[in-house]
This record gives C-alpha cells, sequence and structure tokens, in this order.
C-alpha cells in the first residue's frame, strides 16, 4: 500500500495532466513528484535497531557513540545531511567531543548546518553536564569526612575487639 506522499504525488501528477491544456504556455509548472525528491535518506527510514534515539532507550547511553549521542541532542538534520552525519562533521571540525563541547556560538556556526538554535541545545547539554559534575563534587566533598569517621571508628572498634580477645 502506498504511503501518504505517495497518493499525493499520483494526484498531483493526474490533475496536472488532465489540466495541462488549461495552462498557459507561459505559467510555469511544478515539478512532477518523484521519489528523489522524497524523504528517504534520513533517520526515519533507518531501522528502529540502529537509530540512535531507540539504541539510547533500549540499551543506555554507553550503547551510543559521540556522535549518536550528538544527534540526539541536534534532533535533526539539514536538507541532505541526517542528524548523525551532522554530528560526525561537528565532531571532525572539532577534534574531539570534549573540544566540540567548549567551543563558542560563532564557531560552532561555521558548520553548515547548525545555527543558534543547534549550537544553544549543544551549549545547553554541556552545561547540564558541568552542573551534574558540581553536583557530583559537592557531595562527593559532604560525604568523604563521614566515610573518614566512620572508618576511624571501625579501626578503634577493632582495636578494642582484638584486646578483648
Amino acid at each position: 500500500m502506498a504511503g501518504p506522499s505517495a497518493i499525493m504525488c499520483f494526484l498531483v501528477q493526474f490533475l496536472d495532466e488532465v489540466n495541462y491544456a488549461c495552462y498557459p504556455s507561459n505559467v510555469p509548472r511544478k515539478k512532477p513528484c518523484s521519489k528523489s525528491t522524497s524523504k528517504t535518506s534520513g533517520i526515519k527510514s533507518w531501522p528502529l535497531s540502529e537509530r540512535p534515539r531507540e539504541i539510547l532507550l533500549e540499551k543506555g547511553s554507553q550503547a551510543l557513540s559521540d556522535a549518536g549521542l550528538i544527534s540526539i541532542l541536534l534532533r535533526g538534520g539539514t536538507k541532505g545531511k541526517s542528524a548523525i552525519s551532522l554530528a560526525r562533521s561537528l565532531i571532525q571540525k572539532f577534534g574531539s567531543l570534549r573540544q566540540l563541547l567548549q567551543a563558542r556560538p560563532e564557531e560552532l556556526y561555521s558548520v553548515s548546518g547548525i545555527g543558534p538554535a543547534k549550537a544553544a541545545q549543544i551549549i545547553a547539554a554541556c552545561e547540564i553536564g558541568i552542573r551534574k559534575l558540581k553536583e557530583n563534587a559537592v557531595e562527593s566533598f559532604r560525604v568523604r569526612p563521614l566515610l573518614l569517621t566512620k572508618g576511624r571508628l571501625c579501626g578503634k572498634l577493632q582495636g578494642q575487639i582484638s584486646s578483648i580477645d
């Protein structure tokens, strides 16, 4: 069964042919629909098991490459370039994920397909990571003295227990 876009293309072509005589020769006409203009090269055309978002949800973030993670942040590609291809271009341009996440907006704009929205998504994700690291560091700082105290207490108790024997 043909999809909605294939049916629409057929109808446009059919009506165009039927009404051809009504068009003056100097009026530009739309190009007929063709399979080459349909959007089949994007990630949506990939099997579910190969799509970055589905891999993340099924197998966890560790199962994805850096480009796969970035492609999820980007949410979509550009005309002729999938999100994963755009993510690979970013990593290649900056040399590593770390350098990409340290890039300024102007530097991100230098990659074709990255505008203010996609640059903001990358910068926001980086900031989320930084804030998580800060929270972990603060929590570690709070817990560490407690662990040291517990360790000292256990050491003293072990010494007292061995002196009882």
